[in-house]
């Protein structure tokens, strides 16, 4: 009789751009799936509320939503 094997754990990164051409993105630590779902949240809701700060003028509901699709087309979470 074998002994089960020892599942190893995936670990993933997260890396957010700050445009599309950007070739040195932030980089997280390797982590569990499930904390970089959490990290790449936090990423997106923390880099929109800096943009609303520090936008000139009220935003309408379209603009926030245009700038949620932006912000999150720039983070990824990748296995390592």
């Amino acid at each position: 009789m074998s002994l089960p094997r020892r599942t190893t754990m995936k670990k993933y990164i997260v890396k957010q751009s700050v445009d599309t051409l950007d070739t040195k993105p932030n980089t997280s630590q390797p982590m569990e799936y499930w904390e970089a779902e959490e990290l790449a949240s936090q990423w997106i809701e923390e880099a929109i509320d800096w943009t609303v700060q520090h936008w000139s003028y009220c935003l309408s509901e379209e603009e926030l939503d245009e700038i949620r699709e932006n912000e999150t087309a720039l983070v990824k979470i990748e296995e390592v």
